[in-house]
């Protein structure tokens, strides 16, 4: 037969949950855990970035160094080149179109191009010009001379 037991309203309930005191320190172990690897993180978060940086500034450095270093070879090619009197006499003809005592030079002109000539353009006019030149073209004289044709007579120039 079975035994009946009198049971209280939510006796069941307490049964099945576990007990509050070891639920409490797996969470609360767990959040010190998290927190202490968040910790960890943010502390090496700076000197990793600043070890990153310096990296890459020393990669940097090592560049400009090898640039320097080519640089300082070329100019010391260069000065050796200078030592010898055959280039120096070879520069000077070249440059500087010298000749030897004795020697008779030539200068060539090339007929195929034409000679370079530069566009003269007029200076710009001075202020006591255009104050000239205003007073000839109130008074009627710039434009009497205008139909006349005169080309020897400027506006700028005073009568």
């Amino acid at each position: 037969m079975p035994i009946l037991t009198e049971t209280r309203p939510g006796a069941q309930d307490h049964a099945e949950e576990p007990p509050t005191g070891t639920r409490s320190l797996s969470s609360g172990r767990t959040l010190a855990l998290v927190g202490v690897f968040l910790a960890i993180t943010l502390m090496l978060t700076m000197p990793v970035r600043s070890w990153l940086s310096q990296r890459s500034s020393v990669t940097d450095m090592e560049v400009q160094i090898e640039q320097a270093q080519q640089r300082v070879d070329s100019l010391r090619q260069q000065r050796a080149q200078w030592m010898d009197p055959a280039f120096i006499e070879e520069q000077a003809r070249l440059r500087l179109n010298f000749v030897m005592a004795g020697e008779t030079g030539f200068l060539t002109m090339d007929e195929t191009t034409e000679p370079k000539v530069r566009e003269v353009t007029r200076a710009p006019d001075t202020w006591w010009g255009r104050l000239w030149g205003s007073v000839d073209e109130l008074s009627g004289r710039r434009a009497a001379e205008l139909r006349r044709g005169s080309s020897q007579s400027r506006s700028d120039s005073p009568r």
